[in-house]
């Protein structure tokens, strides 16, 4: 684990956001609400824990993602299947329509998992995929964004809670950060924003085939992120030994290479009043990147941090 947080602060990284548990439910920290969890099967080890310890000696910020509100909607439930053993009931759940609303019992047990996690890790930031946003779960929504907030008060911890979904937003604006999966803006947002993407495109967990852009492209991505007001938050995918594949590796270090360079146009600036120049935007929806064309050299994007500062693709 050493290593791999060297690694992302090699690579610039100012936060780092290791996966609390994904959709199906399988805990990466030591869930006191779930027996399905790292601590007790496969490594058998607080990987969460191990990131955050190694995170916090190097002065990084560093929270959690949890995908499990979405599970809702994972499984297919047929018979035969695994996920009709009565015995597997606390991993698959019962048996529902997967696009149903979540029930109250569902919604009340995802909040209990949110708040393990965060009265145990105290995240500089909670990231929620699809499903939180869901009309569902507004009542206890609200009660985790209070208790999180809270918690920062108390413990005098700037924290920050991103959501994703760009059509329509569960909190008002400027209560928690908007979340762009693998897309990005076309406008300056005057509140912060924040794009995840993989270095693999579709693909978030290694596979054999996984394949990446140039180096270039997520530093092209990342200046046309920052000029608009947001953040990047890159995927990196560990094989099955949880180790970053060499190539993956390489491109981290060429973005850090970049950054040591340029990071002053970067970090800490501002949006100028207009993002940029030039005949390429974004395409503003979910997965947007998808439909991106390249920037070209006559694209141009300002920030500013006292001066202006112009980027060049």
């Amino acid at each position: 684990m050493p290593r791999s947080v060297d690694l992302f602060e090699e690579a610039g990284a100012k936060y780092i956001v290791p996966v609390g548990e994904h959709c199906d439910g399988f805990a990466m920290y030591d869930s006191k609400i779930t027996r399905w969890k790292a601590t007790e099967m496969g490594p058998k080890k607080d990987i969460v824990g191990l990131i955050f310890d190694e995170a916090k000696k190097r002065g990084l910020k560093v929270g959690m993602s949890s995908h499990f509100a979405y599970g809702w909607h994972w499984w297919t439930y047929k018979e035969k299947f695994e996920t009709m053993n009565p015995e597997l009931k606390d991993f698959y759940w019962t048996k529902h329509d997967r696009w149903e609303p979540a029930s109250k019992e569902w919604v009340k047990h995802w909040y209990e998992r949110s708040m393990d996690m965060m009265t145990q890790y105290k995240p500089d930031l909670f990231w929620f995929d699809l499903g939180f946003s869901e009309p569902a779960y507004e009542e206890y929504r609200k009660k985790f964004i209070a208790n999180y907030y809270n918690q920062g008060l108390k413990n005098n911890q700037e924290v920050v809670l991103n959501y994703k979904n760009i059509k329509w937003r569960p909190v008002p604006d400027g209560a928690a950060v908007l979340d762009i999966e693998s897309g990005k803006l076309d406008r300056i947002r005057e509140e912060a924003w924040q794009t995840d993407m993989s270095l693999g495109g579709w693909r978030w967990g290694y596979t054999d085939d996984y394949q990446m852009r140039e180096a270039g492209a997520y530093i092209n991505d990342l200046i046309d992120i920052v000029s608009k007001n947001g953040c990047l938050l890159l995927n990196v995918a560990p094989n099955k030994h949880g180790v970053i594949p060499e190539d993956q590796q390489a491109i981290l270090r060429e973005i850090g290479a970049w950054l040591k360079i340029n990071g002053e146009g970067i970090y800490k600036t501002r949006p100028f009043t207009v993002f940029g120049q030039g005949p390429t935007n974004a395409v503003m929806k979910l997965h947007g990147n998808m439909h991106d064309k390249g920037f070209t050299s006559d694209d141009v994007r300002y920030t500013k941090k006292g001066k202006i500062y112009m980027l060049l693709f």
